[in-house]
């Protein structure tokens, strides 16, 4: 059911090696698709959705590429970070912030680590909630000072689809122990 707020929505890429996980070996994607309730009185508390298992690039693969990510030539990213229009936009219409996040990295990679990726998931969260937390607080690119004061972080939530949702689950304890609860 749709809230009083209509929704406006942006996305942000920080390139496809933004980021090391250490729980992967790899470096990984800083991608989302964000989702605001428009003319709603901030702060508004942030939920971030993670999407599952999935194939992570499409197109016409070579077949010879050195390693799976970032996409070889021929190829691109597949967005599933973009598959949560309903959920988030629901969301946001009731004064959420949401951010669906993408994962395609460890996707290319968990199948050689011991937890499936569940820790690499987990620490992405958390990259893209301190960067949150600079967005909300100081600004910065690539979205200015459009979100300083309108993001709760003391308020959030995760949500994962069947692999996001252990990485979502390993990542909470983090969470909750940096609000003091």
């Amino acid at each position: 059911m749709r809230g009083k707020y209509q929704v406006e929505t942006s996305e942000y890429n920080l390139g496809d090696e933004a980021v090391y996980l250490p729980g992967l070996g790899q470096r990984s994607e800083i991608r989302g698709k964000v989702y605001a309730p428009k003319d709603a009185i901030g702060p508004w508390p942030l939920v971030i959705f993670l999407h599952g298992l999935h194939e992570f690039c499409y197109g016409d693969d070579p077949g010879d590429a050195d390693k799976p990510w970032p996409c070889p030539h021929g190829t691109k990213p597949v967005p599933s970070f973009r598959g949560y229009d309903g959920p988030a936009t629901a969301l946001a219409s009731h004064g959420y912030q949401v951010v669906s996040i993408s994962a395609n990295t460890v996707n290319a990679y968990d199948d050689g680590v011991y937890d499936s990726g569940a820790q690499a998931r987990a620490e992405l969260i958390l990259d893209h909630l301190a960067l949150w937390k600079k967005w909300s607080t100081i600004g910065g690119r690539p979205f200015g000072r459009a979100f300083v004061g309108k993001v709760d972080l003391q308020n959030d939530g995760l949500m994962g689809h069947s692999r996001g949702g252990e990485g979502a689950a390993r990542a909470a304890p983090a969470v909750r122990s940096t609000r003091g609860g």
